[in-house]
């Protein structure tokens, strides 16, 4: 009969209580992985759907430190998803507003119109000798007196004058000179001295610068 060896029943012993911590341990670690399962969802709260056309943006967050269980050493991380909506807004609607143009008047610029000086051409000396008729167109002069005659320049430039002839004599002022336009001058035309005969006497008075330069004159008979 062999003796037992000592020692051999703790052996024994030790191992069982080995095997038996090892379940146990696995017992309660999947006992506690489930309660952190439920205590996360519980957490996470109600899901909320975002709305249509709107985006989601899943965001990673942290447990809050009430689901982490006191009685263990380990944390085991819970992921949540949160749904950010982001809405888009038309944007209103701008009104533009155009201004009316104004347009400005055109400029209007004097226009100084010199007109050519006018070149005036003054009109031609116009001397006339004028004096009182007979029937036949004859200056009358008297054989006790004498007869006027008168020199006149009508015309726009002066003009000189002279009074000749023979048969007669002048007396009573010049028998010559100029005259401007509009001016006149009177000449006296009287008998020549000595005797004449009883019969008519004709001449010719000459007014040079007239234009009826010819004065036929008659001294009446005795």
């Amino acid at each position: 009969m062999t003796a037992p060896v000592p020692g051999s029943g703790s052996r024994r012993l030790l191992v069982l209580l080995g095997v038996l911590t090892v379940v146990v341990g696995f017992a309660l670690g999947f006992g506690l992985a489930g309660r952190r399962s439920a205590s996360d969802v519980a957490a996470q709260g109600p899901t909320t759907s975002a709305p249509p056309g709107s985006s989601e943006v899943p965001v990673r967050t942290e447990p809050p430190p009430s689901t982490r269980d006191p009685g263990t050493t380990s944390t085991v991380a819970s992921t949540s998803t949160s749904t950010v909506t982001t809405t888009t807004t038309a944007p209103a609607p701008t009104t533009v507003t155009t201004a009316p143009v104004v347009t400005a008047p055109p400029t209007t610029r004097a226009v100084v119109t010199t007109a050519a000086p006018v070149i005036t051409t003054p009109a031609p000396p116009r001397v006339q000798v004028f004096y009182a008729t007979d029937a036949a167109g004859r200056l009358v002069v008297p054989r006790g007196g004498s007869a006027v005659i008168t020199i006149a320049n009508s015309g726009g430039l002066a003009s000189q004058w002279l009074v000749t002839g023979a048969g007669f004599t002048t007396g009573g002022g010049p028998t010559q000179g100029t005259l401007e336009p509009g001016q006149s001058a009177t000449v006296v035309i009287a008998p020549p001295p000595g005797g004449l005969p009883a019969r008519e006497v004709p001449g010719t008075i000459s007014v040079l610068g007239a234009i009826n330069s010819t004065v036929p004159f008659v001294i009446p008979a005795a």
